[in-house]
């Protein structure tokens, strides 16, 4: 028979009280630790938002001037087609003539554009001239025909000013306006992304602790389901202890049991019929070699 298992019961109910209380007070540091986290990240997020509310003010204020500002200045009354330049050089062959004008819309020409020009200060017809370059306030063009607005044998004074008329010119410019449009909206999908960038990296401690927060409030919730889950564990091993005594000791009794209740059937067998029954080598029956010697003594 097993015999049961025996504790003392004083020192275990000691080591069960010494394990709740090294529990409580892991529970109650990690408590602790978790409201101080909590509170150096309230005073972080509201130091960020006063901040936040702040930038975000000054780029809405910088949006709306944006907005007043995200067209291409064209003014559709006024008459591109005309403007006005000075004389800087004139070649040899007086063909090629250079032309200085504080109107930089003259940039938009293109080599090969037609346009046309005379004397500022006198009534006279247009001269032609195709484009050839420009470059900076510089314009350079050959001119076709003098005819119109200059006698070419006559000299041509450097400073003049000069009326410049060009139709394909207003044309370039609505296009450069249309273009600019285009470029303004790219420019301000450009600072939307930039702007959510710079939340994200002026912001990134804040984020960095919030993030850390949540995963320490997590991990603190798996530590104390895993503590409660190994007490449930443990506490079922302790029962699963007992009932192992208790089963150990009621089979014993159920063994001494079927022992006890065991019913014999009554043949009573000699040792050289147990021996046969069992296998074991034997001889002939004694009775058998005792009769065969008593009929040989008779015959005789």
């Amino acid at each position: 028979m097993l015999s049961p298992i025996i504790f003392d019961l004083g020192s275990f109910i000691a080591n069960i009280e010494s394990f709740f209380q090294i529990y409580l007070l892991k529970i109650v540091y990690n408590n602790i630790h978790m409201l101080f986290r909590l509170f150096i990240f309230s005073l972080l997020f509201s130091s960020n938002c006063f901040s936040s509310t702040e930038n975000r003010n000054i780029k809405s204020s910088d949006s709306n001037l944006l907005d007043k500002k995200s067209d291409s200045f064209f003014d559709p009354k006024y008459d591109y087609s005309n403007t006005i330049g000075r004389v800087s050089d004139l070649s040899q062959s007086k063909n090629l003539l250079k032309i200085w004008s504080e109107d930089l819309n003259l940039r938009f020409l293109k080599d090969g554009d037609l346009l046309s020009f005379r004397l500022h200060n006198r009534e006279s017809y247009y001269c032609t001239a195709h484009v050839r370059s420009t470059q900076n306030n510089y314009l350079i063009v050959h001119v076709d025909d003098w005819s119109g607005c200059w006698d070419k044998n006559k000299y041509f004074r450097r400073g003049t000013l000069l009326k410049i008329k060009s139709g394909i010119l207003k044309k370039r410019i609505i296009q450069a306006s249309v273009h600019r449009r285009i470029v303004m909206k790219r420019k301000a999908d450009f600072l939307k992304q930039m702007n959510s960038i710079n939340n994200f990296v002026w912001n990134y401690n804040d984020e960095k602790l919030k993030l850390v927060t949540e995963y320490d409030k997590k991990i603190i919730e798996i530590k104390k389901a895993k503590e409660i889950a190994l007490s449930r564990l443990l506490d079922k091993k302790n029962d699963y202890l007992q009932l192992q005594d208790v089963l150990r000791l009621r089979l014993d009794n159920i063994d001494n049991n079927l022992k006890f209740y065991k019913v014999d059937r009554g043949e009573q067998n000699d040792r050289w019929a147990q021996d046969h029954h069992l296998g074991l080598p034997i001889s002939r029956r004694p009775y058998e070699y005792s009769r065969i010697k008593r009929i040989t003594q008779e015959n005789k």
